[in-house]
């Protein structure tokens, strides 16, 4: 454990809420703590009692709300409270109180386990813990003026869906990947760090399709109109029942066949995209949290050879056995992405195939538009628009097809190497 200063004032770091003085874990120490279901502290390792400056057995029965910081909104900790009693793990930023007054920033992964629960604290490091920390203040003001918790978290999740997340779930998982990843590339770990690369590739690549999907549809929209103008336009050239006619009669069938499709298969993708995510969201959690609980085994497991002897080989068994669940998890998570991949791949297949229906008739209407070149010269910018609107479609179509074959080859690898994987180090 390090204090060390985060501005230049004296050798003193400087609290960014408040002014106090701070105490600041060392990048490659990890507190461990578990409790019961009321939250009574029934094992900590040496790293937390070090930390927060308590000896050995003081902690013993005492509430883990022991360490909370006045600066942390009752908010969060509302949130936090209903996902940890839906049996779900938690993770989260929070400022402590250590014993001799100084604060403390950590970033909180805590899941239930044996009757309680078990935390794992780590260093922030990721880019998100400035962000996300800059909106406890707006729900601590909020709490002040008589706002209850559950108002307070509202608050915060108004917040993050400006910041761009679904969900309180959705910055869970960034935040823990980001976490992990910091504390894999500083431990060399290359196996977990691989691993979470390629998540956080399919996070991207998941966001990239949902914006192609809107983008495709916004093109189909732009053609509702062709087939009408083609008809009025016919019946200023040819008697009623020529070929424009016929042709655009054809098109506005086809064409509406194919948006009627593309309202089912978009309606199916936004449902898709958004399980899409929630699941990516679950498998990143999972993957990170299990990577950080296996370090943190490691952690307990040395300290448990060195005096004075404690719990150290039974806690590491409790947070080994939770470690291995989220993995089994994450395994099961990754297995769904590549199954939910593959069905929009095949979705999007079966509109190119619609769409090559809707080319035919659009060459037919240029092979007139042609014919019929010097007696109307507005068919031709109706073709020639509609042909713009085609290599458009087609240009969108190829670039999803892209993305999900990308997409595909990263849930295969996850999926490789997870039928294999005890833990994440690299051969």
């Amino acid at each position: 454990m390090v204090d060390h200063a985060r501005q230049e004032q004296g050798g003193v770091v400087t609290d960014r809420l408040v002014g106090a003085s701070e105490r600041i874990l060392a990048v490659d120490e990890l507190c461990y703590s578990r409790t019961d279901a009321r939250g009574v502290i029934a094992c900590a390792n040496s790293v937390f009692h070090e930390l927060w400056g308590y000896a050995r057995g003081d902690l013993d029965g005492a509430p883990h709300s022991i360490i909370r910081h006045p600066d942390m909104p009752k908010g969060l900790f509302w949130l936090l409270w209903q996902t940890l009693q839906a049996g779900l793990p938690v993770g989260a930023y929070v400022k402590n109180l250590t014993r001799d007054g100084k604060s403390h920033w950590c970033f909180a992964l805590i899941e239930p386990a044996a009757g309680g629960h078990v935390s794992v604290r780590m260093r922030p490091q990721g880019g998100l813990f400035g962000p996300v920390t800059a909106l406890y203040p707006q729900m601590l003001a909020a709490e002040a003026a008589g706002a209850t918790p559950q108002e307070s978290s509202a608050l915060l999740l108004a917040g993050l869906s400006e910041a761009g997340f679904a969900s309180h779930a959705s910055l869970q998982g960034a935040a823990m990947l980001a976490e992990a990843q910091a504390q894999a590339e500083h431990r060399r770990d290359k196996g977990l760090a691989t691993t979470l690369s390629q998540l956080a590739r399919l996070r991207e690549a998941t966001s990239q399709l949902a914006r192609e999907n809107l983008q495709l549809m916004d093109l189909f929209t732009s053609l509702h109109l062709v087939p009408t103008n083609m008809r009025l336009l016919a019946s200023r050239i040819e008697p009623s029942g020529g070929p424009i006619t016929a042709i655009s009669d054809s098109y506005k069938r086809a064409s509406a066949e194919i948006v009627g499709l593309l309202h089912r298969l978009t309606g199916s993708a936004a449902q898709g995209s958004g399980l899409m995510a929630t699941r990516l969201d679950e498998a990143a959690f999972r993957t990170a949290a299990a990577g950080v609980q296996q370090m943190a085994c490691a952690q307990l497991r040395a300290e448990a050879g060195r005096p004075p002897e404690g719990a150290g080989h039974a806690e590491a068994a409790i947070l080994c056995a939770t470690s291995a669940s989220s993995l089994a998890r994450a395994r099961a998570g990754i297995a769904e992405l590549g199954a939910l991949v593959e069905g929009v791949r095949r979705d999007d297949e079966a509109l190119l195939r619609q769409m090559s229906g809707l080319d035919q008739i659009r060459i037919l209407g240029q092979v007139e538009s042609g014919r019929n070149r010097n007696r109307d010269g507005d068919l031709v910018s109706v073709m020639e628009q509609l042909s713009g609107f085609h290599a458009a479609i087609h240009n969108r179509l190829d670039s999803i097809l892209t993305l999900t074959a990308q997409m595909q080859a990263i849930t295969g690898a996850l999926n490789d190497a997870a039928q294999s994987q005890t833990s994440f180090k690299a051969a």
